[in-house]
């Protein structure tokens, strides 16, 4: 993990759930400024995000921190971040959450994209620029809006493009930025120095580059001065953008003069221009002129239009006619005089055709023009160079026919200036070169085949992607065959078909030795004249690498989650086991543990196809090796028996092809290791399987040593529940002992008085003997049922009295009532006392009644309601003065209970006790 984030060129961070950074990579460092020491531990909102989202981020927090989502969780957004020196610019953010060490934390993957912003601000702004344009007709409007899409484009506050004259006059105008105050004065001088104005406006200076002067740069200009950002670092000047420096691109004209120029000021970004910036300059600026070119051709085309509307109207080539005798223009339009760079409005008649044809071409133009146009009258199309009367060198198509001018044989041609069209052609020759560059040095494999599965030529990168010894041994291998699942290909091809296009089309493809790996397709079709699919061109990339490292980071998740869902530490090595075989062989597998005071290693779990090890002493072991030096490894056979021969190890066990073994660390502790091993294939595993496995096993020993902590606490929990349902069993029998020697004394007791005494404090003890069995039958030792308790209460008072249950009726309301035992002992003496009342006092002489008991409770109130039919309690018992040991009893139970007693004396006898669920005194203080 750290060797990847280590090489990415994206910011990766970590933050725990208390929002504070806990990983912090080396792109972090170089994108907001910060070193690692300045941000671990600290809280990131406060570090790289806008003062303006701190709450939301704060609420976000405490949701994620509960359960590990949020809203932007899983996905790609983009928002504008603070740097180290408070400047705000625009990333890429790419949120994940994962569970370590109990607590959910998140993980940012961060790209810059200021640049990608600025390029497509740049694109915006050009293109509205474009269509502005279409609807300017004025030179003044073309410039102002050229100077407005500079600043709008976040280039430069301020910019003046000026045209001029050969007298360095500017003849027009346009701003942005500038105080008005001096737009006056700018109208009238350059805003550059005299002297370089005066060279770049010669005729026979010619410039077709913008110049960046820097102020410490102290050059003498001349035309072969070129100054941009490369010469300027070499030169060790800083980037930051300084009073006096200078930066213009010129506007040339037709004939290839400098007609104008482009001066800017105050960057945005307060640096000094990169190549980027100057190349979108000159495209502004060119667009610009050619646009003024256009206003200036269609002011010159109005102006003349009333002497030559007749001949040339509506034509957009060249056309002239030339004497067949003397081989002189005789007349021009204007498209022929601009090809040539011919005034539109001078005399024509003492120009020679022959003068605007190189020395080399004249030979074969003269063959046409004379054979071909007055002599056959052909009329063929013919391409050939020509020379402008500025010397610039042309490429022109023309096509001629013989005719007569004025009585004279002539021939009438029609020229078209191709000049562009070969530039053109000869920049898609360079861009061949470039789409060849991109084929050999592209780091995927870049592929042409036909539809029947046959290779058509690739890069060099084909060859080792599919594990061929050269091209002609990829060439002759069948593309089918590579796929793992033909139906892939098949729908490869259907998608071509359907879209015309497939992007990133994920399949499973089979190298030269049998490897399978992951890779995503991107390919168009080739197609025939009659628009058939008939092959694909386009590039493979292996993500094998990223689908397994996502993999891992499932698997740790999942470890994680094992702790929680596995029952004990054998189901959690399986569980590991299984985890573990999605990213690497786990068919000879083994978890080692290392017991330190018997210096003893012990095999808790193996899954071996040869050895079945249990335990044995660390001594000079492989797996004892690494314990000692605290570091995975990929040991071979040679390495083995060079390790042996040295006395480091002994081997113990069956001898492996290849053995990888990891440290299961806890900090700084090693508790053991974890291996895997193959007894047949050497390269089985590679050092990339050593390295999963020392990523996976820190977790995994976490993941043990939590386990063991479980299991550990789970047996303690056992063993008290069984200590505690012994004690409960034996003070229970203990008091059943009690109750059997005061039966046991009543048969020696003469008075009925004394027998009702011993009779009431058998009862008493029994209560309290029933609560501790409800206790040691109860599933949960920690409180009591009392619907059971109440109604064994009841039929043991009943047949304690000997009362005719004919007689009277017991009726039960009482619901889901639990109490602790600090509460349920003096409830259940409160209870006793009050049933026992009722079934001696209330119903006399055979008498018919009906005793309720009823109990419920609302949240944490309780309310115990016991009530008769019966004759009712004298009026003479008052509770705040009782005599009877019986309501005595009841009256201070309730006060420990911090409750209320009540009662009432309509149509016989009720009580009615009111508590609240409260901390009381221990079993024993009561």
């Amino acid at each position: 993990f750290r060797s990847i984030t280590t090489v990415a060129e994206d910011s990766i961070i970590m933050i725990d759930n208390n929002g504070c950074i806990s990983f912090w990579n080396k792109a972090s460092n170089k994108i907001f400024g910060y070193t690692y020491k300045e941000v671990m531990g600290k809280e990131v909102h406060k570090l790289i995000i806008q003062a303006k989202y701190y709450n939301d981020f704060l609420k976000g927090m405490e949701v994620f921190r509960k359960t590990g989502k949020g809203p932007f969780i899983g996905k790609t957004i983009e928002l504008i971040a603070i740097r180290k020196d408070r400047t705000e610019f625009p990333i890429e953010l790419s949120l994940s959450s994962i569970f370590l060490q109990g607590s959910w934390n998140a993980v940012a993957i961060i790209r810059d994209i200021t640049e990608r912003k600025q390029q497509e601000l740049q694109n915006q702004v050009r293109a509205k620029m474009l269509d502005k344009l279409r609807s300017i007709k004025t030179i003044e409007g073309c410039l102002k809006l050229g100077c407005e899409s500079i600043r709008d484009a976040g280039l430069f506050e301020r910019a003046v493009l000026t045209l001029h004259n050969e007298k360095r006059d500017i003849t027009h105008f346009g701003q942005v930025g500038l105080d008005p105050k001096i737009v006056e004065q700018s109208r009238k001088a350059p805003p550059l120095d005299k002297k370089l104005v005066k060279k770049i406006t010669r005729k026979e200076f010619r410039i077709f580059h913008s110049y960046f002067v820097p102020k410490e740069a102290n050059i003498a200009f001349n035309e072969n001065d070129r100054y941009i950002p490369e010469k300027l670092k070499r030169s060790n000047s800083k980037d930051s953008w300084k009073p006096g420096d200078e930066l213009f691109v010129p506007i040339i004209s037709i004939d290839g003069l400098t007609e104008g120029y482009l001066s800017v000021d105050t960057p945005i970004n307060g640096k000094r221009p990169d190549k980027e910036t100057i190349l979108y300059l000159e495209d502004i600026v060119d667009i610009i002129t050619r646009q003024i070119h256009e206003i200036k051709n269609v002011t010159r085309l109005r102006k003349s239009e009333h002497n030559y509307r007749t001949l040339f109207e509506n034509t957009l080539d060249g056309l002239f006619v030339i004497d067949a005798e003397t081989m002189k223009i005789v007349i021009a339009n204007k498209a022929a005089a601009e090809i040539y760079g011919l005034d539109y409005t001078e005399d024509y008649t003492e120009i020679n055709l022959f003068d605007f044809i190189p020395k080399e071409e004249k030979e074969q133009v003269r063959k046409i023009i004379v054979n071909d146009m007055f002599e056959n009258d052909l009329r063929q199309i013919n391409e050939f160079r020509s020379i402008s009367k500025q010397g610039k060198e042309i490429w022109i198509n023309a096509i001629g026919t013989r005719t007569e001018y004025q009585g004279k044989l002539a021939g009438l041609v029609s020229i078209r200036d191709i000049t562009k069209r070969k530039q053109a052609e000869k920049e898609l020759k360079k861009n061949e070169k470039k789409y060849r560059n991109f084929f050999e040095t592209s780091k995927d494999c870049v592929f042409i085949s036909s539809k029947d599965g046959k290779w058509i030529d690739s890069n060099e990168v084909a060859i080792k992607f599919f594990g061929y010894k050269d091209k002609d041994d990829l060439l002759k291998s069948n593309i089918p065959e590579l796929y793992v699942n033909p139906e892939n290909r098949k729908r490869y091809f259907q998608l071509l078909e359907q879209q015309g296009f497939v992007k990133d089309f994920a399949v499973n493809l089979q190298k030269r030795d049998g490897c399978i790996i992951d890779a995503l397709i991107t390919a168009v079709p080739i197609r025939n004249e009659k628009g058939d699919v008939v092959g694909s061109q386009g590039t493979i990339r292996d993500i094998t690498e990223n689908n397994r490292n996502k993999l891992v980071k499932e698997t740790l998740y999942d470890m994680a989650e094992a702790v929680n869902t596995t029952k004990n530490l054998d189901e959690l090595y399986t569980s590991i086991r299984n985890l573990l075989s999605k990213v690497i062989d786990t068919k000879n597998f083994y978890i080692a543990l290392y017991d330190k005071k018997t210096d003893t290693i012990s095999i808790p779990y193996q899954v071996d196809k040869k050895d079945h090890l249990t335990s044995f002493p660390a001594d000079k072991s492989l797996t004892a090796y690494i314990i000692r030096s605290g570091k995975s490894l990929l040991a071979d056979e040679k390495l083995q028996n060079r390790l042996v021969k040295s006395g480091e190890i002994e081997l113990i066990g069956t001898p492996s092809k290849v053995w990888v073994g990891s440290p299961l660390k806890i900090e700084e502790k090693i508790i053991g290791i974890i291996a895997v091993q193959s007894y047949d294939n050497p390269d089985l595993y590679t050092e990339k399987d050593k390295e999963i496995l020392e990523f996976v096993s820190e977790e995994i020993a976490h993941a043990i040593e939590r386990k063991k902590y479980i299991e550990m606490i789970k047996n303690d929990l056992e063993e008290k529940n069984v200590l505690m349902r012994e004690i409960h069993h034996r003070v229970k029998n203990n008091l059943q002992i009690i109750s059997s020697l005061l039966k046991m004394q009543l048969s020696y007791i003469k008075f009925e008085e004394d027998k009702k005494l011993f009779l009431d404090t058998n009862n008493r003890v029994m209560s309290m003997s029933l609560i501790h069995e409800q206790l040691y039958r109860a599933k949960d030792l920690s409180s009591i049922d009392f619907n059971d308790y109440i109604r064994i209460v009841t039929r043991s008072l009943t047949s304690s009295y000997r009362i005719n249950t004919n007689l009277i009726q017991t009726i039960f309301d009482i619901r889901n009532i639990y109490l602790e035992i600090n509460m349920a002992v003096p409830c259940g003496f409160i209870i006793n006392e009050l049933i026992s009342n009722a079934l001696k006092f209330a119903f006399t002489e055979n008498r018919k009644g009906k005793i309720k008991i009823s109990f419920r409770h609302y949240e944490d109130n309780y309310e115990l309601i016991v009530s008769d039919n019966g004759i009712g309690i004298p009026e003479e018992i008052n509770l705040e003065n009782v005599q009877s040991l019986g309501l005595q009893l009841v009256k201070t139970l309730t006060l420990q209970l911090h409750g209320t007693i009540e009662l009432q004396r309509e149509k016989g006898t009720k009580f009615i006790i009111r508590f609240k669920k409260v901390k009381l005194k221990t079993y024993k203080e009561v």
